[in-house]
């Protein structure tokens, strides 16, 4: 793909993740570098990732995450190959979070490629809110089994 061919930034993460409306946890890609991009996500008030006080529960900090970086990688394919976009969230290391995040607040995810060999990836990541606070940082693992334009992205 070319990259004129790429869509306009800042973009619907809908069509660049497999992942459905309850599971999405980014809403728009907003910008993509070489090693950096960054994507933005409301949180819906009726969340199911929302505790009693409405709160944004820590493991969904680790898949905004996952989230931000799969949209990375579908920007960068085509339609077809979006189809069959897929992989594997394979590991967590050092998720420190620094706040919380509540329904109705609007974050910011970047992820910053670190590395990949082969078919992983690892990749750190920050969530801040609107205001720049700083809510979680982390890295994860990803797996992404035979997928050339992942190995692109990646390094």
């Amino acid at each position: 793909m070319t990259a004129d061919a790429f869509p306009p930034l800042p973009t619907d993460a809908t069509g660049l993740i497999p992942h459905g409306p309850s599971m999405r946890m980014i809403d728009r890609l907003l910008e993509v570098e070489d090693k950096r991009s960054r994507c933005e996500f409301t949180i819906p008030a009726d969340s199911a990732f929302l505790d009693s006080a409405g709160r944004l529960e820590e493991s969904a900090y680790i898949e905004m995450i996952a989230q931000a970086f799969a949209a990375t990688h579908g920007y960068h394919l085509t339609a077809e190959q979006r189809e069959k976009h897929r992989g594997l969230l394979i590991g967590v290391k050092n998720l420190v979070v620094h706040g919380n995040a509540h329904g109705g607040d609007r974050v910011s995810i970047t992820v910053y490629k670190v590395v990949g060999f082969g078919d992983f990836g690892v990749v750190d990541g920050e969530i801040h809110l609107a205001d720049g606070t700083l809510v979680a940082a982390g890295q994860i693992k990803v797996w992404r089994p035979g997928d050339e334009p992942a190995k692109e992205v990646m390094t």
